[in-house]
């Protein structure tokens, strides 16, 4: 954000490499300058183009920069300060690739799941087929139809950040079904071990929320209500837990 020294050279003109991503932003701010049919005529002309935006103001041509989406090579080079750019190049990928293999196949295993309790039918191959399609397929048709111009990769930072906000929500969860008699019956740790993973997970959970909390409090006005939000859950989830669990040892 308000970066553009990824985009510019010392002189103010883009770089080479990265002229692809500016050039759009920079042929909208001429054409609002001098109009579509101006433009339309401007661009039949490349020389002229490409003197049209050089010659941009360096507030826009900055402008033009900052708001241009970036590639996989630009996201990457946000690592290189620290462990240099061919090192920064394949830890982003494997991250990426990480995310793809572990989060994005487990949360659509997890749908699936979800729709055979929804619709009573645990173990149904169908139904747990249909549910991990339909966040499998709706995110690859929305990561075509709904994010376009930038590398896909760039979808990583939204993602991670969504996933930031509501991983509480997971940790508070097993937090409470690994002490949930109605769940585990028999199964339920006890003694010494239940002490120590309680202790481990406490911890766990306890990191998460401040990461999310911290995240949401970035936000503004939406973060705050997102902060209520998991704070109103975790009451509901807490409460409910408590009373199943009563239930379930009476």
């Amino acid at each position: 954000h308000t970066e553009y020294d990824d985009i510019l050279d010392e002189k103010g003109q883009p770089k080479p490499e990265m002229a692809g991503v500016y050039n759009g932003n920079a042929d909208k701010r001429i054409a609002y300058e001098i109009g579509a049919d101006a433009f339309t005529a401007l661009k039949e002309n490349e020389s002229a183009l490409i003197a049209a935006r050089a010659e941009l103001p360096l507030a826009d041509r900055q402008m033009a920069a900052m708001i241009a989406k970036r590639d996989t090579r630009s996201l990457a080079g946000s690592l290189e300060p620290l462990a240099g750019e061919g090192v920064a190049q394949i830890v982003f990928g494997i991250g990426v690739l990480g995310m793809a293999l572990s989060t994005i196949i487990i949360l659509m295993l997890i749908n699936g799941f979800t729709l055979c309790e929804i619709f009573n039918c645990p173990g149904n191959r169908g139904i747990h087929l249909l549910g991990t399609a339909i966040s499998g397929i709706g995110g690859f048709l929305g990561s075509i139809f709904l994010w376009s111009g930038a590398s896909k990769a760039a979808l990583a930072i939204p993602t991670s950040v969504i996933g930031g906000v509501m991983l509480p929500i997971a940790y508070f969860s097993f937090l409470l079904l690994m002490n949930s008699k109605k769940v585990l019956g028999e199964d339920r740790i006890t003694g010494v071990r239940a002490i120590r993973w309680n202790i481990l997970m406490i911890i766990a959970t306890a990191i998460a929320t401040t990461g999310s909390v911290w995240v949401l409090l970035g936000k503004g006005p939406w973060g705050i209500r997102g902060i209520w939000v998991l704070a109103i859950l975790a009451v509901i989830g807490a409460t409910s837990f408590f009373i199943k669990n009563r239930r379930a040892t009476v």
